[in-house]
């Protein structure tokens, strides 16, 4: 799992030394906690709520009634940093489009489980959500998240990508505010609540670890595919605020990164367990049945190893890694004879259409969930 990838970037990767990591974890994002600040200044709450509803799900335009300054991060965040690439956006929106099940399964297998075994990372997540009711619903919101910034055109000005990570980057915002403003935040301990740090573990959760991922599920990609999806996250990660001098130069540079959040801050954590409880018990009702129940937690231990669904007390794998390991072979064969044997490839393709099927058909408080699934995407995934 942790072979690091050989991109030729013509740049050395970065330095993540633990003097570099440790100042990290004292800067937050300047330009989103000040909208934030203006926000509850102006006693403007309500209004954002409601643009925060829209930005949900439509793409709107910004309402002319907000402060200015909150205007202004919006306005200042959609426009895309002049390195942005739309030759190599596009073709990590087409990886997407192939492999865009498996990259979510690897989301919720891989992605999230990593995040949770950082136990500092943990406390703000257990701190944000009551876990077991809100996991559904936090799921469902990361999962529209990837769909939104990966989805063809999400990147493009006002996209739908653009707006989701604005929303998502004034929402860390407002949790950093929240947990400041109560005054038993930790910080000596903990760092600052979402710093640097955690911003850009996070954006190698959903980018690196992705593409590691891809390989175990049989979703070979080419040198330039790899890049393609990483430009594509690191575009996301400068809306969402991470500093541009921290994004990746390539996938080496982030799944380097992440062994030493790995090495840093993985450990057990009490929320670090209950948030994987709750996963797992999700996951759960989305498989028909009972029969193949410990399917995830075998997907967790395949795509992971076992150190870190150890850490998180995730249930051993049972038969069911036999089941993993053929839906792996299925990829993997669709991939190289999809041209010339069409039912593999439908059968490979329909064991990651039923996790979907089964993640929009879920009810979330009694309704559907609040993201749709492009065009586009309906059609290449047959939904």
């Amino acid at each position: 799992v942790w072979a690091l990838a050989t991109i030729a970037s013509g740049m050395p990767g970065h330095d993540w030394n633990d003097a570099l990591l440790d100042a990290l974890r004292h800067q937050m994002d300047p330009q989103a906690d000040e909208a934030v600040r203006v926000i509850l200044a102006s006693h403007e709450v309500p209004l954002i709520n409601e643009l925060m509803r829209q930005l949900s799900h439509n793409d709107c335009s910004i309402p002319e009634a907000l402060p200015d300054p909150v205007r202004d991060y919006f306005e200042r965040t959609a426009v895309l940093p002049a390195w942005a690439d739309f030759d190599r956006i596009r073709l990590g929106e087409q990886v997407f489009m192939r492999y865009g099940l498996q990259s979510l399964q690897a989301l919720m297998f891989r992605s999230l489980p990593e995040c949770y075994a950082s136990a500092k990372g943990a406390v703000v997540l257990a701190s944000t959500q009551r876990l077991g009711e809100l996991t559904q619903q936090r799921v469902l919101e990361t999962l529209g998240f990837v769909v939104d910034v990966m989805s063809p055109g999400g990147l493009e000005p006002s996209g739908r990508g653009v707006r989701s990570a604005q929303r998502v980057r004034l929402l860390h915002g407002s949790i950093r505010a929240h947990l400041l403003a109560t005054g038993s935040w930790d910080a000596a301990e903990l760092g600052l609540p979402i710093n640097q740090e955690d911003l850009l573990g996070t954006l190698a959760s959903f980018s690196a670890l992705i593409v590691d991922a891809f390989e175990r599920l049989g979703a070979e990609l080419s040198p330039a595919e790899q890049d393609a999806y990483m430009h594509c996250w690191n575009v996301v990660g400068w809306i969402m605020g991470v500093r541009e001098d921290l994004l990746f130069h390539d996938l080496a540079d982030g799944l380097a990164l992440f062994q030493r959040i790995r090495e840093r801050h993985h450990r057990r954590s009490e929320q670090g367990v209950l948030l994987t409880a709750s996963l797992l018990d999700y996951a759960d009702t989305l498989v028909p049945g009972e029969w193949l129940d410990g399917v995830n937690a075998s997907m967790m231990r395949y795509l992971c190893g076992d150190e870190v669904p150890d850490l998180l007390e995730a249930p051993p794998a049972d038969w069911t890694r036999f089941v993993v390991r053929q839906y792996a072979r299925l990829v993997d064969l669709a991939d190289g004879v999809q041209d010339h044997s069409r039912m593999t490839a439908h059968v490979a393709e329909r064991l990651g259409v039923a996790l979907m099927r089964a993640v929009l058909g879920s009810r979330r408080k009694g309704s559907r969930p609040d993201f749709a699934i492009p065009q586009s995407l309906h059609e290449r995934w047959g939904l």
